[in-house]
């Protein structure tokens, strides 16, 4: 998560995205936290897709989504959850790939830093009026996972991950 976020990119120009022959915008760039309780959302554009077939047709370029899906044996807990689709296009929180990355999830929250308020928000929406085309400055990532062997033990990990490509 943190090496994606560090490569999230936004265009806050609709040239640099690209149009159609007919004149229609091809992709659409956003970074969206969706604040979930403790099951929260994030999805952006990154720059750290790796082609892994040769002449495929994707680019460094991707939709990124990390959220957590209900665990079908185990209701209380969560799977986290990877959503790529490169290139990306312009519905970008759908459509890709998805792949399970770990089991026995409690918690996972975003929380996201900017850099004009000083402060860290719950949610960020750069297609909104209060982060129009801009990204935060950094994601604070708090996973809380069950520990293995108890059912009443937790496990918490956190990090704050500073996003590149924002300025600040």
């Amino acid at each position: 998560m943190s090496r994606d976020l560090q490569g999230a990119i936004l265009y806050s120009k609709v040239d640099f995205l690209g149009r159609s022959g007919s004149g229609e915008q091809r992709t659409k760039s956003v970074f969206l936290g969706n604040d979930q309780g403790d099951q929260d959302k994030v999805t952006f554009q990154g720059i750290t897709h790796i082609r892994y077939l040769k002449d495929s047709k994707e680019s460094d370029q991707a939709e990124i989504s990390y959220y957590l899906e209900q665990d079908r044996e185990e209701p209380s807990l969560w799977v986290l959850k990877k959503r790529e689709s490169s290139p990306p296009d312009e519905t970008p929180e759908e459509g890709g790939n998805e792949a399970p990355l770990l089991e026995r999830v409690l918690e996972l929250n975003f929380r996201y830093f900017d850099p004009m308020k000083g402060e860290f928000l719950n949610q960020w929406d750069s297609s909104g009026m209060d982060q129009l085309n801009r990204l935060p400055r950094a994601v604070e990532i708090i996973l809380v996972l069950q520990e293995p062997d108890t059912e009443e033990g937790k496990l918490k990990f956190a990090t704050t991950v500073f996003l590149e490509m924002a300025p600040g």
